[in-house]
């Protein structure tokens, strides 16, 4: 189900989907299973095209300190 939301473009709705079956399946399988590594990775990619195109805050605050240690 959370890869058809993703492939669907629902990334907020895949992530919280991948969030429920990585906590099931660390406590069934373990951190170190190959499923549990697979929706870890779905929801690592979920959260990261959330995210694509808005600068990190570590960027944002250097660009910001640049700024202002040039005047």
């Amino acid at each position: 189900m959370a890869d058809a939301l993703h492939s669907a473009g629902d990334h907020a709705a895949a992530a919280d989907r991948y969030e429920r079956v990585l906590t099931q399946r660390r406590r069934v399988l373990g951190s170190e299973h190959p499923d549990t590594l697979a929706s870890r990775l779905g929801l690592d990619t979920c959260r990261a095209e959330q995210h694509q195109g808005q600068p990190s805050t570590s960027r944002s605050v250097r660009r910001r300190g640049r700024g202002r240690a040039s005047h």
